[in-house]
């Protein structure tokens, strides 16, 4: 039985429980179970009228909502391949993914960016308003689904990639199948053995691997799923909906974390003391420095203190599930002093979104938690991170250079730089084609130290070091803070370096400099070829006057 057989199988028991509930600021609006199956019915009864059948390819472009849910899912379970695109990628970019898919339908949801795709597109795929499947004309007959192989694809996953074309990966239902049981396993051990109904909040969107393997456990699970429809509202979201754990990236939890700190400084001296102290002790905790009466006092505040502050970001939270992004071990420490766990997922679209991920008992801060069980995880001579296993995606759509070349006797090569630790541990360093390697001919990798960077100061919003083939390496930052801040950082980050890694300029933008000028990926990693391409003239100029 295929996975979405399963997830339909439960929404015919308990039919009038809500599994889909949209967060709006006029009012929720929820979803039984009984009606996710109709709405399913339906929407696969228009397919077929179509005479859509197995493996034809339907793109799918639009935000997170019910109707994407249920459209995503009636592709899926009747056989055919779901692709789905984010609706907030450059117009140019769907319109090479739709020439290459060749899709025999895309379903959008806003016509205005139809327009604007079918202006590139050559390839003339028939285009359909999500409404039309929603339509109470549609005719709702019960048609069981047909049976699945799981050898067949079940979505192809577009990846922005860091540099390049985006590629197509495609994902079989066993694949998926095999995942669902592991992220179920690692929740339920997550949640410390209980297997009862959870409230989930979800705001991330479903085109991403991670995010859609979210969405089909909890579909899986049985659990009613809060979506947010409005990101500009996340925390009022949060806090209306109160559940009991949701997907992140880093970016959020730091929010959280300066939104915190920043109303700690308008309250009452006594109370900033006491804060202030509570991460003082917990910093000695952590160390293994504390007495005992120093212990004692520090759950004290954590009872008192620290319990009021978790309160406020959620009564119910027992635990935050962070990935797509290294996450700073420092905000981390600062979730788990309050009382939050933050555990982290580590994976690749082109694993089924999920390689590693963190157990309650052996998180370590830096590492991204142990292989699921059921694969394979080894470190390469050169120090690569490859995995093998029924996780590993088919290959890439009509590109089978480049599966070949990741997919080697078997095993998938990850590109990421990582070192495994005693306990199976894995801590992921960087990207094996981010390497810098100066005129020095050392080889540097620059995420660690854009981490240690970013930590110096709060008002950094990202770091991007530059300096492949020059004589000296140097650092884009985006945040609110002044040039004579930025050289004060540089120096102080430059104290302890040895010479091949010290920074010998730096360049400093704005705010929302690299999101505004599409320098980031649609996971809000950086897009370092764009950036040393954007800024070339700038680097040029800073060698010059370092020279």
């Amino acid at each position: 039985m295929s996975f979405t057989h399963d997830i339909i199988r439960k929404l015919k028991q308990n039919p009038d429980q809500n599994i889909i509930t949209e967060v709006l600021q006029n009012g929720n609006r929820s979803y039984t179970r009984q009606k996710f199956f109709i709405d399913a019915q339906r929407v696969y009864k228009q397919l077929k009228n179509r005479h859509i059948k197995k493996s034809d390819r339907i793109c799918l472009i639009g935000p997170n909502s019910y109707q994407w849910i249920v459209t995503d899912l009636s592709i899926v379970a009747m056989g055919a391949i779901s692709v789905p695109l984010y609706h907030r990628q450059d117009p140019k970019e769907l319109a090479y993914i739709i020439d290459e898919v060749e899709p025999v339908l895309t379903i959008f949801f806003d016509e205005e960016l139809k327009n604007q795709i079918q202006k590139y597109t050559n390839f003339q795929t028939h285009f359909s308003h999500i409404s039309f499947f929603f339509s109470d004309k549609n005719e709702t007959t019960m048609t069981d689904f047909p049976q699945i192989n799981d050898t067949l694809t079940a979505t192809m996953i577009y990846t922005s990639g860091t540099s390049g074309n985006p590629k197509g990966v495609m994902l079989s239902h066993k694949s998926v199948k095999f995942m669902l049981i592991q992220t179920k396993s690692r929740l339920v051990q997550a949640k410390f053995g209980s297997n009862k109904k959870d409230i989930i909040f979800h705001y991330l969107p479903f085109c991403f691997a991670g995010s859609r393997m979210m969405l089909w456990t909890q579909l899986h699970r049985g659990n009613e799923i809060h979506l947010s429809m409005d990101l500009q509202n996340l925390a009022q979201e949060i806090q209306s909906i109160n559940p009991n754990y949701y997907l992140n990236v880093p970016t959020l939890l730091e929010r959280i974390k300066q939104g915190v700190e920043k109303k700690i400084t308008s309250q009452p001296i006594p109370i900033q003391r006491l804060f202030n102290k509570s991460k003082t002790l917990w910093q000695k905790y952590q160390d293994d420095n504390i007495t005992f009466l120093e212990k004692l006092y520090f759950f004290l505040l954590r009872k008192t203190v620290l319990t009021s502050i978790k309160h406020k970001i959620g009564t119910r939270l027992e635990f935050l599930i962070c990935g797509s992004a290294p996450l700073h071990p420092d905000t981390q420490s600062w979730f788990e002093m309050i009382g939050i766990p933050v555990y982290q997922v580590y994976g690749l679209t082109e694993t089924t979104a999920i390689v590693t991920m963190d157990m309650p008992e052996l998180v370590r801060k830096s590492y991204v938690g142990v292989p699921i069980e059921g694969i394979q995880t080894k470190v390469s001579q050169d120090g690569e991170l490859l995995t093998k296993g029924p996780h590993i995606f088919q290959g890439y759509y009509k590109n089978d250079e480049q599966t070949q070349n990741v997919i080697r006797d078997g095993w998938f090569h990850t590109g990421d730089i990582a070192q495994i630790d005693s306990e199976n541990r894995i801590k992921i360093l960087g990207r094996i084609n981010n390497v810098i390697i100066p005129s020095s001919g050392h080889n540097i990798v620059p995420e660690p130290l854009e981490e240690f960077f970013t930590s110096l100061d709060t008002n950094i919003e990202y770091a991007c070091i530059v300096g492949h083939g020059q004589p000296k390496i140097g650092i884009i930052v985006s945040g609110t803070l002044t040039t004579t801040q930025l050289d004060q950082i540089v120096e102080t980050y430059n104290l302890n370096q040895p010479h091949y890694k010290k920074l010998g300029f730096s360049i400093l933008v704005e705010q929302g400099f690299f999101l505004n000028h599409e320098l980031l990926t649609a996971n809000q990693k950086l897009k370092r070829r764009h950036i040393e391409a954007y800024f070339e003239s700038q680097v040029a100029q800073k060698l010059k006057e370092s020279a």
